[in-house]
């Protein structure tokens, strides 16, 4: 594994800006967030309270997509944000069929 310099870009996806509500999913219940931006690998929402804490595990459920099973994530970043909050969500590895979805949904190749 080769190091990075502060501030070096990490991502191994493409960020897609987006605005669009999912239902984040916690263990102490859901609520709607605004993804702000998409990626294969994760998001970063914005949330009107707190939400969850680094390391917590979540559940995230895209508009639209009923048939999809919510993308299991990580919150790997939390950022306050005037009153909102900005998580950063990492998500576990995808299914093919969830892979196939996502890539339509950010018109990438699957």
């Amino acid at each position: 594994m080769q190091p990075h310099s502060v501030g070096a870009e990490r991502r191994v996806h493409p960020r897609i800006p987006v605005s669009t509500r999912a239902e984040l999913i916690t263990a102490i219940g859901s609520r709607w967030v605004a993804i702000e931006d998409l990626s294969m690998g994760g998001a970063k929402v914005r949330v009107e309270a707190a939400a969850g804490e680094w390391g917590d595990a979540v559940d995230l459920r895209l508009p639209g997509n009923r048939d999809l099973a919510p993308l299991r994530a990580t919150i790997v970043r939390t950022q306050r944000d005037g009153s909102d909050f900005l998580l950063g969500l990492r998500f576990d590895p995808l299914p093919p069929i969830t892979r196939q979805v996502l890539a339509s949904m950010l018109e990438l190749p699957s």
